[in-house]
């Protein structure tokens, strides 16, 4: 099994290799949609990118408006991503290229958070050096994390859901973990929606008690509730993408 040096030392290998790899891309990205005075054409930009880089300039420009308020500067049918975009943005200059690195440095985040999970599941040394290869070079996480797609959040919030269930299931920093477990859905809730029947799920696996039925009982119909309501969300606008 893993010791916490020999942990430490395999994530710090890993997380220079991710480093390395993701931002040899990105500027290789921002060169190609950038011009000479580091502006970007959004016209180089290509798939929902385009859509979400837009939006997050939008949002810059918005004054004194709620939270939810955000969803009208928004042409899909998420905003979140777009709004923590225009968060991050706003203190650059070169608003593109600091779009990239905020994606980057959360797919960084999602890689250690799967280091911790797989010690919490007390994975073998070379089945954690396996998962560490898997997370950096397979091709849909290696592009969401070098590109503007909010899929790297959708990935953020269910690791970090996995591992506060895991913490509050072994009684560590319980509301250290609840706080975490509400942030992981609060970010599913206005990513993509539909997830959080796969993360109530997980929820439901992982606390689930055999030797307490009350416990057992209640979680059950918590559990069923939510499912039952799941349908009556639809404050979201419906749009395209």
């Amino acid at each position: 099994f893993c010791t916490p040096r020999t942990y430490i030392e395999t994530l710090s290998f890993f997380l220079i290799i991710a480093q390395c790899c993701y931002t040899f891309f990105i500027l290789i990205m921002f060169n190609f949609a950038s011009d000479a005075n580091y502006e970007v054409d959004i016209l180089k930009l290509v798939g929902d990118s385009q859509s979400y880089f837009s939006d997050a300039l939008r949002m810059i420009e918005v004054k004194n408006e709620s939270f939810l308020n955000y969803s009208e500067y928004s042409t899909v049918n998420y905003f979140f991503f777009q709004y923590t975009l225009s968060i991050i943005m706003s203190f650059f200059n070169v608003k593109y290229l600091a779009g990239l690195l905020f994606v980057m440095l959360v797919g960084l985040l999602n890689l250690i958070l799967l280091f911790r999970i797989a010690i919490h599941l007390n994975f073998r040394e070379k089945t954690i050096k396996y998962v560490g290869y898997f997370y950096i070079l397979f091709p849909h996480i290696f592009a969401s994390n070098v590109g503007l797609y909010k899929d790297v959040l959708i990935v953020f919030s269910f690791l970090l859901l996995i591992y506060s269930l895991l913490n509050f299931k072994k009684h560590r920093n319980l509301i250290q973990s609840l706080l975490l477990i509400s942030l992981s859905l609060f970010i599913c809730f206005f990513t993509r929606l539909p997830f959080i029947v796969l993360f109530l799920i997980a929820i439901y696996y992982l606390i689930y008690n055999k030797k307490t039925k009350f416990l057992n009982l209640f979680v059950s119909l918590v559990f069923l509730v939510l499912i039952s309501n799941l349908g009556s969300l639809n404050f979201l606008k419906t749009k395209s993408g």
